[in-house]
């Protein structure tokens, strides 16, 4: 019996860069990670990310694209949204993670992909200096996961 390798928590940026910036030179990489995490099946992102992503997108695509691209999100890069049904913030948490000397948005991330169910190991995100010390999950950029 083959182990099925543990969840991978993905950072909006993750996704931004594949969508809206693809003149960026991580963008390839970004892109070849991606799919391998679409074939192998273990990505997750929040539905919080999934905000963040549509934000940066609002700037480079006509409204009808952007709720197309929200409806379509989880399939186009098969990943799973976390967490399910409504989201609902808990201050409390988000500030004792951003008492860590985290931002509020990274902060809400971090909250997320360490109570994300089932949990995941792994928080990948091509800003892991923010995650750095903030956290027990392995933190890699899309190049060192493609790196194994």
């Amino acid at each position: 019996m083959v182990a099925r390798e543990a969840g991978v928590f993905l950072d909006s940026v993750v996704f931004a860069l594949d969508v809206a910036h693809p003149k960026d030179p991580r963008t390839p990489l970004t892109r070849k990670f991606l799919d391998l995490i679409r074939r192998r099946g273990v990505g997750v992102t929040s539905v919080y990310c999934l905000a963040e992503v549509a934000g940066v997108m609002s700037f480079v695509q006509p409204p009808h694209l952007l709720r197309a691209f929200v409806r379509y999100f989880a399939p186009r890069y098969g990943v799973r949204l976390w967490p399910t049904g409504i989201f609902q913030f808990d201050v409390a948490a988000v500030i004792e993670r951003a008492s860590r000397r985290m931002g509020a948005g990274d902060a809400t991330v971090l909250w997320h992909a360490e109570t994300c169910r089932p949990p995941t190991s792994t928080l990948v995100t091509w800003n892991t200096r923010d995650f750095a010390g903030r956290t027990n999950l392995r933190l890699m950029t899309p190049q060192q996961y493609l790196r194994g």
